[in-house]
């Protein structure tokens, strides 16, 4: 549209700058009406249009609403090729976003390759799972108990529950399933929170149980494994009063049957 104003606006100004006749004025009145032209503008010239105006007043109103059409089509032409090019840039930046986040999975998958050909990963899923039963309960037994049956130095230096479990469960993607499906390695249980209790109970399956309470507290986290003492093997409990004890019967054998390894800091609960 300014394209066409100011084209119509030179013709205009040449014809009142070269004073042209009455006839010429009236024609360019009747364009001055339909594109109006600010008083002060700078006269411009355009023979060609002052050519054109001495002929027919259809033909000049004609060639100014052409001029504003092409105009228009022309602006219209860019806003949509602005568009696509906008739609372009979308999804080039999104296509970049979707490679960004395969990155990761690409990453696993690398390592994977990478270590295939180890000779570690050349061991049978049987032995990994024992290697790793057999690490646990180590690790289980050196948190809670001395050569005596039990060490304060030892609690002194307690690092955290099932910290064992990280070094497994991250070296390989192999390990990980091995360590998740191997119920022996979910079995010992220490009684310090509830959340932890319950997904160790529900990965330990039918494998029976080693279950160790450090303090009164713990000792009260026995009741979610209640369900579960016919499974208990070992019982080890810490700072547990004979009268705590007695609100739970865990010395009937019908709830216990395959308990055989009794461990207590109290002197008149057991051995």
């Amino acid at each position: 549209m300014d394209v066409a104003n100011q084209f119509v606006k030179k013709c205009i100004a040449s014809c009142y700058r070269k004073r042209l006749s009455g006839c010429y004025e009236r024609k360019a009145r009747v364009i001055n009406v339909l594109v109006p032209m600010p008083s002060g503008a700078p006269v411009l010239d355009s023979p060609a249009l002052a050519y054109r105006l001495t002929r027919y007043d259809s033909d000049d109103v004609f060639l100014s609403h052409t001029q504003m059409e092409s105009a228009r089509r022309e602006i219209e032409q860019r806003l949509y090729d602005g568009q696509q090019k906008i739609e372009q840039d979308q999804r080039k930046i999104e296509e970049q976003h979707r490679q960004i986040r395969r990155i990761p999975e690409e990453t696993l998958m690398l390592g994977r390759q990478r270590n295939g050909p180890t000779l570690i990963t050349s061991l049978p899923r049987e032995i990994l799972e024992a290697i790793f039963a057999v690490y646990s309960h180590l690790d289980l037994n050196q948190l809670c108990f001395d050569s005596s049956g039990w060490g304060v130095e030892i609690m002194e230096n307690y690092w955290g529950p099932y910290e064992w479990l990280q070094p497994i469960m991250q070296v390989c993607q192999r390990w990980r399933d091995v360590a998740l499906c191997a119920h022996s390695l979910w079995a010992n249980i220490l009684l310090d929170d509830r959340s932890h209790i319950q997904d160790m109970l529900l990965r330990s399956g039918n494998a029976p149980l080693t279950l160790v309470a450090l303090d009164l507290n713990q000792f009260d986290n026995l009741e979610l494994c209640l369900p579960h003492l016919h499974r208990v093997r070992e019982l080890g409990l810490h700072s547990v009063t004979k009268t705590k004890l007695e609100t739970f019967n865990t010395t009937d054998s019908f709830l216990a049957p395959r308990l055989w390894i009794w461990r207590s800091s109290h002197p008149s609960l057991g051995a």
